[in-house]
């Protein structure tokens, strides 16, 4: 993971979907094959980093990183 091999220690992730937000943070379950998937990613590679958070912004500022997250998860 570069991020890791870079040596960053804590990571602040900003998405739009408040339940992928309360999903990754395990402040909800996972209903979803896929999206249980991405959380169980998150378990394993959390404690590589000294703090991780994950927040909600609202759409509008996150046009572009969304349109990449679909990129790469198609």
């Amino acid at each position: 993971m570069p991020l890791i091999e870079l040596g960053v220690k804590h990571l602040d992730i900003q998405g739009d979907s408040q339940l992928v937000v309360d999903q990754v943070m395990k402040e909800a379950n996972c209903h979803d094959e896929k999206m249980d998937v991405y959380c169980s990613m998150v378990c394993k590679l959390e404690d590589k980093f000294h703090g991780l958070e994950l927040n909600r912004i609202t759409r509008k500022y996150n046009e572009e990183a969304d349109e990449l997250a679909k990129i790469a998860s198609g």
